[in-house]
């Protein structure tokens, strides 16, 4: 599991328009991996577009899985919520939840997406939960996580292909920061379907909201408080909570987030993958594909490649281009009004989906 947030979502998303797109997602439907060929010209990449994408995905997470929760630390504090908003919205259709309910975290990085789910209103109905990532690193650190859980956890190395090929049947499927790091979602999501079992929950989090690229509302709410933020005295801009924290942390990680770059290179090199280091902005287009593409994920896209699925509920958030931890005062009060508004053009998007019974 990865997100957007270590990139910069607005810089590779301007100057996109409708037409731009309309042909980029038909550019993208017949070869998934056409956004980074340019990324492969720029480094003269010899091998397949498939084997660079899935080298520099394994060895970015196998670096950024030392610091992937201090970087995130705001999807800690904010996302928790959204998790409880989207599964309040599905227990108030009145359906019946089972006990002993089987579930699965598809990407599941440092164990967030799990960590919510079992802390959830449907948590202590799930027994036993999987967790599926294609970096042990990431494993290694959620497995750490899961002794304090309830539930029986099972760590599974590899990608989503991996369980299509098994018996199991999911009752619960969380997907939290994947789908835009996903090639072919067609192809992904009809694989999620052929292991959750009739009328199952699916649960998706923290992806750019596909829908709301280019609304004026959200980017005159984004100027908004990078104006407020410019236009404060200079005195009080120093001593501002929210800029001290900033500053701290850009302090601490920042050379950490160097330093756990310098090891993608060093890995891409030393496999041959690459011949000389690749930029930061680079590497992100290669692992965020879906930011980079000027699309994101668009909801009507999802409801055509999950045909047997009901959406319940969808739910914005980033109403200011920031998650509602990384906010203070009036900004984070408006955020919060706006969550609860269940209004639509946030940063990001989230939905919660039921499987049909036959």
């Amino acid at each position: 599991m990865s997100t957007f947030l270590h990139g910069d979502f607005e810089a590779v998303t301007e100057g996109n328009d409708e037409v731009v797109n309309l042909g980029l997602e038909e550019l993208r439907h017949d070869d998934p991996l056409a956004p980074i060929l340019p990324i492969m010209s720029k480094y003269d990449i010899r091998c397949s577009a498939e084997e660079f994408h899935r080298s520099v995905n394994v060895a970015f997470h196998r670096a950024e899985s030392r610091v992937y929760d201090q970087l995130h630390s705001c999807m800690w504090e904010s996302l928790p919520e959204q998790c409880q908003l989207l599964v309040q919205d599905y227990l108030e259709t009145g359906v019946e939840i089972g006990r002993d309910l089987v579930a699965v975290d598809i990407g599941c990085g440092t164990g967030l997406a799990s960590d919510m789910l079992l802390n959830s209103q449907i948590g202590k109905r799930i027994s036993r939960i999987d967790l599926l990532d294609i970096s042990e690193e990431m494993l290694r650190r959620a497995k750490a996580r899961a002794r304090s859980w309830s539930a029986t956890a099972t760590f599974l190395h590899g990608d989503l292909e991996r369980l299509t090929h098994g018996s199991n049947r999911y009752d619960v499927t969380v997907i939290c920061s994947v789908l835009h790091h996903i090639p072919d979602l067609a192809k992904f999501l009809a694989q999620v379907q052929t292991i959750q079992s009739p009328g199952g929950i699916l649960l998706h989090l923290q992806d750019p909201n596909g829908d709301f690229l280019h609304d004026p509302e959200q980017k005159r709410r984004i100027a908004k408080l990078a104006g407020r933020t410019r236009h404060l005295p200079s005195w009080m801009r120093r001593l501002n909570p929210r800029r001290v924290l900033d500053g701290l942390q850009r302090r601490t990680w920042g050379h950490q987030t160097d330093c756990y770059i310098d090891q993608v290179n060093k890995e891409l090199l030393s496999a041959h993958i690459t011949t000389k280091p690749m930029s930061a902005p680079d590497i992100w287009t290669v692992t965020d594909l879906h930011c980079s593409d000027g699309i994101g994920i668009q909801m009507n896209q999802l409801r055509r490649y999950l045909p047997d699925y009901s959406l319940i509920s969808k739910r914005s958030y980033g109403f200011f281009g920031k998650l509602c931890s990384e906010l203070s005062g009036t900004f984070k009060k408006a955020e919060k009004e706006l969550i609860y508004q269940k209004a639509t053009n946030g940063l990001y998007i989230a939905g919660i989906w039921k499987k049909q019974k036959p």
